[in-house]
């Protein structure tokens, strides 16, 4: 119980239960993760005013945050939080993490067989498969070009990874039987982290179809959010959360007051 309060403080998340606690490595990076589980009586409360509220989904999975660093160890907070509209961003992102958890999974065995060169071959891989292919760099385009011809497993991954995204790049029409054809090729895969991806688009096959017919997507919401976070790590030391808030407004806002030599 004591390790728990304090992985907790350290954590910041004394509102919370720790259920867990462990090391993830990527490459030469070490991360930790801390679980937590939200109290019962915190589960449908609205996190800024403390009311209860009523849910307005039934998500599924573990979703992760990153918190603050421990000197040069970064760590992160998981937790089961459901949230938001089965969206492209979010479906996009389910196979995103498979894709990587599988790049992960495939370094720790070819390091633990001795394999350091192919091993060492993945260690700078991942931007280059988690990234749309429109925005890779030549270096990346190139790697993934290695990818093909020396690991089938993790370029199978990947085109499995794009062609869901594609799924939302299509006429609403096809929708249905895209996705159907997706889950079946996921779960033929017989790679786990995909097999689990179909499961999860099984569940919320309609809500994602709605998705493809409105076309509504939260994406922006959630690129202000990132870039807020960012604000507030810049933030730190502040005396006040007003200047924080002058800085989202200048960023998000809109606002561009006049200055001293700008024309």
């Amino acid at each position: 119980m004591r390790r728990e309060r304090v992985w907790a403080r350290l954590a910041s998340v004394e509102g919370a239960r720790v259920v867990d606690v462990h090391t993830e490595e990527d490459g030469d990076a070490v991360e930790v993760v801390v679980g937590v589980r939200i109290c019962r009586q915190d589960e449908s409360r609205c996190g800024i005013c403390r009311r209860r509220c009523p849910g307005y989904d039934a998500g599924h999975g573990l979703r992760r945050w990153r918190s603050l660093d421990l000197g040069v160890v970064r760590v992160s907070i998981e937790s089961a939080a459901p949230r938001v509209c089965m969206d492209r961003f979010h479906v996009v992102a389910w196979a995103t993490k498979a894709l990587d958890e599988v790049r992960r999974t495939l370094w720790n065995e070819l390091r633990v067989a001795g394999k350091r060169v192919l091993a060492k071959s993945l260690k700078g891989m991942r931007w280059a498969i988690v990234k749309n292919p429109e925005n890779l760099t030549e270096r990346q385009q190139s790697k993934l070009g290695e990818l093909e011809r020396t690991n089938r497993r993790l370029y199978r991954a990947y085109l499995l990874k794009e062609k869901l995204r594609g799924i939302f790049q299509e006429h609403p029409d096809f929708g249905p039987m895209l996705i159907d054809d997706w889950i079946a090729r996921a779960k033929r895969s017989g790679i786990t982290p995909f097999v689990k991806v179909a499961n999860s688009v099984l569940d919320n096959r309609q809500a994602i179809i709605d998705a493809l017919d409105t076309e509504l997507s939260n994406t922006r919401i959630e690129a202000a959010n990132t870039k807020i976070r960012l604000l507030t790590r810049m933030a730190f030391g502040f005396h006040s959360a007003h200047a924080l808030i002058s800085l989202a407004m200048l960023r998000l806002g809109g606002i561009c007051p006049p200055l001293p030599g700008r024309k």
